[in-house]
């Protein structure tokens, strides 16, 4: 998966009262999560512990948004990175990152039209495939062979799909997921959504569907999963490989749903639920819980079924 790149010299943002004092003139050139944390980068970590630790050793040339907390991180953290200290480190990091876009933002980009579709800059489009009149296709975005991308569809930058992708009319691939912080004020930040979606091979989409992008890291749809009209997936969703989703179901950001998982009509899991391999939700379900292995619920809230 392509990340989405910049380039930014942290040293300017003493510039724009984000910062107080910057004491590096290095160059961030992404975002990263502390899941994947990497190098260049600009991330940000809710609360410190050792593992989170661990992984920031390898790090360098970053800058790190804090939770001002009682931890000392090691030498060689604080000595290759800037890091910077605050009671909201997500809310920081959507105000810096949020700048650094609009800085980088391009007024300039060029589309170019096949088929009465737009496609921009940095597209790769595979082998066979059929793009029907009135798409957009954004930049730095990937198609594989033998896809299928139906009329008035619009596949948002640093969309990846594999090979045998069918995406039914007016669908939206990788739009803005829905995710903010708020001020002391009250005023809302969003936070900027560049991860994309990666769907895998031999998957159908239906019409009028939305998938989020992930925030930092893609939203990820395994490889053989059937998906009906009306369908809502959220960001940073993990969907695994052979599920089937039902019209007008809605899957919670940040949630992870397991092998050969089936999704009734108008069913609906909240945000960061994990739903195990070999499930059924039942028509109309709101599931509220994690839900195990082969495991059958229905109802709101969503109680195991025993058949």
């Amino acid at each position: 998966m392509k990340k989405f790149e910049f380039q930014y010299n942290i040293k300017d943002l003493e510039q724009t009262g984000l910062c107080s004092k910057i004491a590096n003139k290095f160059i961030i050139k992404h975002v990263a999560s502390i899941t994947n944390p990497d190098s260049y980068s600009l991330m940000f970590v809710q609360k410190l512990n050792k593992k989170i630790e661990n992984k920031l050793l390898n790090v360098l040339e970053s800058l790190i948004i804090l939770p001002i907390q009682k931890w000392e991180l090691p030498k060689e953290i604080l000595e290759n990175n800037e890091c910077i200290y605050t009671e909201n480190p997500r809310l920081q990091y959507a105000k810096i990152f949020s700048h650094i876009l609009q800085k980088q933002r391009k007024n300039d980009s060029k589309y170019k039209m096949i088929n009465n579709s737009r496609v921009g800059e940095n597209v790769t489009i595979g082998e066979n495939v059929e793009i029907e009149p009135f798409c957009v296709i954004e930049n730095n975005s990937i198609i594989g062979n033998n896809c299928i991308i139906r009329s008035g569809t619009k596949v948002c930058s640093n969309v990846e799909l594999a090979n045998n992708v069918i995406i039914g009319e007016n669908s939206v691939i990788g739009s803005q997921g829905f995710g903010f912080e708020r001020d002391t004020s009250g005023k809302a930040y969003r936070l900027p959504h560049v991860g994309g979606v990666t769907i895998d091979q031999n998957v159908e989409i239906g019409a009028r569907c939305t998938i989020n992008s992930g925030t930092i890291d893609p939203t990820i749809i395994g490889r053989n999963v059937m998906i009906d009209d009306n369908v809502f997936i959220g960001h940073n969703e993990i969907v695994k490989e052979g599920c089937t989703i039902v019209g007008n179901a809605v899957i919670g950001g940040s949630s992870v749903i397991g092998e050969d998982t089936y999704f009734g009509p108008n069913s609906y899991i909240m945000n960061g639920k994990r739903v195990g391999r070999n499930c059924k939700i039942g028509v109309g379900s709101i599931a509220i819980k994690n839900i195990s292995d082969e495991t059958t619920v229905f109802g709101f809230p969503a109680k195991i079924l025993k058949l």
